[in-house]
């Protein structure tokens, strides 16, 4: 149990990695499609999950609901690190990363209502609190990612800094960024892919994923 922050550890290098795939050009290209595709995957699956439970097994309305919420979900990871592993690239693995990144907020979304839905069936009440709570705080992450962005832009603008010094900055960025996710108990996932896709469409520096990239193999042993 008290290792499980390796897990969040190697999810922030793993969505910092992905976030370089997500430059200015390449959104504009994919455009719309990648949100009707990640609606339709996510929801098509909720529903799916939720008729499934409740009419073929006969379990409680409500729990069908939340087993379909949580059913919009993916794990992300194995499908990041595939592409990683093998260096995949074009249009189809764009739309992939995209289409993973956006899950997650569908999820969130999906899972806050349903979660407020149960509970006003069983207590009788509404509250605001419990449904908007989570996306506030996983919009805040979103906006602390790409503030993080900005002051790692700025220390690593001096080309007198090292190989080495960059590779501490970078690394000591994504550690802060990921605990802080971890005290308000949020996936650090979004917020460390915008940090990624924040930071690569400011500099273009290709290099500071590279040494990364060869940093990470132990930890995604652990993982």
């Amino acid at each position: 149990d008290n290792m499980s922050f390796v897990s969040d550890i190697a999810l922030a290098f793993i969505a910092f990695g992905i976030g370089r795939f997500f430059k200015k050009e390449t959104l504009k290209e994919t455009g719309a499609s990648v949100i009707v595709i990640t609606l339709l995957e996510a929801l098509l699956a909720g529903v799916l999950v939720t008729v499934v439970m409740y009419f073929c097994f006969g379990l409680d309305l409500m729990l069908s609901l939340l087993l379909g919420a949580i059913a919009t979900a993916t794990a992300p990871a194995s499908t990041l690190m595939t592409i990683n592993q093998y260096h995949a690239r074009g249009k189809f693995v764009s739309v992939l990363l995209q289409v993973v990144a956006l899950d997650d907020v569908v999820c969130l979304l999906v899972f806050s209502i349903v979660a407020a839905i149960v509970n006003a069936v069983e207590t009788g009440s509404v509250s605001a609190a419990s449904v908007l709570l989570p996306i506030a705080y996983n919009i805040g992450a979103m906006i602390l990612g790409a503030v993080f962005a900005l002051i790692l832009t700025r220390l690593l603008s001096s080309p007198k800094r090292s190989m080495d010094n960059r590779l501490i900055l970078a690394i000591a960025m994504l550690l802060g960024l990921s605990g802080l996710c971890s005290i308000f108990d949020i996936s650090p996932l979004l917020s460390c892919m915008i940090f990624g896709a924040v930071y690569m469409n400011m500099t273009r520096d290709d290099e500071l994923y590279r040494q990364i990239n060869n940093f990470t193999p132990p930890i995604m042993s652990i993982f």
